[in-house]
């Protein structure tokens, strides 16, 4: 291909850095043009296009190194993983560290050799109402292809990506829902809104000139305030002191035995019923659509919910045995006060030494040693926080996804044995997800060679392309190729993947005991010569250039698609816009980058 006739992308910007930097750790903001790259001395340097540094991190210590960096997708944050386990979070606005991820030395194995380490880092988004978000970026097409009447063109939408939802600032006009409620208050009227409010008064120094000035105001200054309402007497050996902790413990366990009896048996009683008529309508109907779900597994819920029930009425049992316990406790300490209260040399302090107290000393000599110290209700009542291995997630196994027929994973990768090829895999799942042998419906691979060819990278840019950074003699090329798993037919511009069924299991090629996808099964692309492969070139970097790519690094949004290019010597990189138009140039550009701090 002749330098004249290649083609090329516009280049936005290019730095050249004072210091090498890690081939794979350079990331460009999704959002904004910020180019983040950690240094060979283990520092964070992130900079604007112009190549003005914005912000870093430094080194926590002189033997500590990056993992692995990742920006979140708003490009609000970016995060920094560690060798030590440990991930900081900067934000791109300030510039400073918002927060600091410690690893729990109790989630991993005392006998483990090494430390384990962090070897990559993404973030996740969550949205509340999936069905609206499904509608509006076209996941539920409407059956019809045109439009009956002239209202339903006015009604049809503009249509949106899922990227436009994860813009840094979401236009919610465009995208049809309601802000947040802290910008819904702050358009609110207060003056009309709201009824007229005292004055809030300053915070003496002594809490209790607090609660009498609240008293006299009508008003709370801060959250200290009300805490003083409630803990303004201290906890002492005196009557009003132990009635106090003698109804908070009595109430304690007086709501624990009225849940466990009146919610969480009840529950399970319910529970049983209902699994126990289903799991008879499985056996008389056998395997159909309406109940899909073997009988066994159902008997395994009745088992769990036996053993539920078990560990509700060891509830029951334990906490009226502690409540009982305590009452005698409670009454021998109320005993105590009042005879260390009373003059041992009046005659009300004889009375009460000849009088008998009615202890049951047998509850009493047991509560001491036993709940009082460490109490059985214990381990049934640990906080989530004390928890060492919460695992919430399993709750959504079983779930089911509506309106999703197939859930496909991609992957692409360039093999260590053969550089000169590229292979992709599709793994497409069902709609129920059990375990890998049942919830993988198919796996395909495709093979594309390059032959005489060194694959340098290779990246995803979207859901339809990827790109591939190839090296052939002096000359590199930067290839966009184009994937659909709804081809119908195989072209030279998209790669095909068939939706045929899986022979074998797929526990069958899962780790750590399974095998790799035979060569056979693979489909090969091949493209041997330039030619081939010379539709998909975008960028050809000539050896006149004295610029040999080593790593690319693709981001942005819809209409801001980006690449990030860094030679082989670590020092200069260079970006490339994917999406310029030349018949838009005259339009100029109207991003405007935010001003953070340095």
């Amino acid at each position: 291909m002749e330098p004249s006739e290649a083609p090329s992308l516009m280049l936005q910007a290019e730095k050249a850095l004072p210091q090498p930097v890690h081939p794979r750790l350079i990331s460009y903001c999704p959002t904004m043009d910020l180019v983040a790259v950690i240094t060979q001395e283990e520092t964070l340097d992130v900079y604007r296009l112009n190549g003005q540094r914005a912000f870093g991190l430094k080194r926590k210590t002189f033997e500590s190194k990056v993992d692995s960096i990742c920006w979140k997708f708003n490009g609000q944050h970016i995060a920094i993983a560690w060798d030590d386990g440990s991930v900081d979070i900067v934000s791109s606005e300030t510039g400073k560290t918002v927060k600091q991820v410690r690893r729990e030395a109790a989630s991993f194995a005392a006998d483990d050799e090494s430390t384990p380490r962090i070897s990559s880092l993404a973030w996740g988004v969550n949205f509340i109402d999936v069905a609206a978000v499904k509608e509006r970026t076209g996941a539920w097409a409407p059956s019809g292809v045109l439009l009956d009447t002239t209202e339903d063109w006015d009604q049809k939408k503009e249509e949106v990506t899922l990227d436009d939802f994860l813009e840094r600032q979401p236009d919610l006009a465009k995208l049809g829902i309601s802000p947040d409620l802290p910008d819904q208050i702050a358009l609110i009227d207060v003056q009309d809104a709201l009824p007229k409010l005292p004055l809030i008064p300053a915070p003496p120094a002594n809490p209790f000139q607090m609660m009498a000035k609240a008293k006299s105001t009508d008003a709370f200054s801060s959250q200290q305030s009300i805490d003083a309402i409630f803990h303004s007497q201290h906890m002492r050996d005196s009557n009003a002191g132990h009635k106090r902790w003698d109804q908070a413990a009595s109430q304690g366990y007086t709501k624990v035995l009225e849940i466990t009896h009146e919610n969480i048996i009840p529950a399970l009683d319910r529970t049983s019923i209902v699994v126990s008529m289903l799991r008879g309508l499985a056996r008389y109907t056998g395997s159909s659509k309406i109940i899909n779900v073997p009988p066994e597994e159902l008997s395994n819920i009745l088992d769990t919910l036996r053993c539920l029930r078990l560990l509700a009425h060891n509830v029951l049992i334990y906490a009226g045995e502690e409540r009982r316990q305590f009452t005698a406790f409670s009454k021998w300490l109320r005993y105590e006060i009042d005879t260390q209260a009373t003059d041992p040399s009046s005659q009300s302090a004889e009375e009460a030494a000849d009088r008998d107290p009615g202890l049951d000393h047998g509850l009493l000599l047991a509560y001491i040693p036993g709940a009082l110290t460490k109490s059985k209700l214990a381990p049934f009542l640990r906080r989530q926080a004390d928890i060492v291995d919460p695992r919430p997630e399993l709750l959504a196994y079983e779930h089911k996804l509506e309106d999703t027929s197939d859930i496909s994973t991609y992957l692409v990768l360039v093999p260590q044995h053969a550089k000169s090829e590229v292979r992709l895999h599709r793994i497409v799942h069902c709609d129920i997800f059990n375990d890998i042998e049942h919830s993988v419906r198919s796996m395909q691979a495709v093979t594309i060679q390059f032959r005489g060819c060194e694959i340098k990278d290779v990246k995803f840019v979207d859901d339809n392309t990827f790109m591939v950074l190839l090296r052939r003699d002096d000359t590199s090329y930067l290839l966009s190729l184009p994937y659909s798993s709804y081809a119908t037919e195989q072209t030279p511009s998209t790669l095909h993947h068939s939706s045929e069924p899986m022979f074998q299991p797929a526990s069958a090629y899962s780790l750590p005991d399974g095998m790799p996808l035979p060569d056979d099964s693979r489909q090969i692309w091949d493209l041997d010569t330039p030619d081939c492969w010379a539709p998909f070139v975008k960028h050809v970097f000539p050896s006149s250039e004295r610029f040999t790519p080593i790593k690319i690094d693709v981001n942005g949004r819809k209409d801001r698609r980006v690449v990030c290019v860094l030679g082989d010597d670590l020092k200069h990189y260079k970006i490339y816009d994917l999406d310029y138009d030349s018949g838009k140039e005259g339009e100029g550009d109207t991003t405007v980058d935010t001003i953070m701090s340095g």
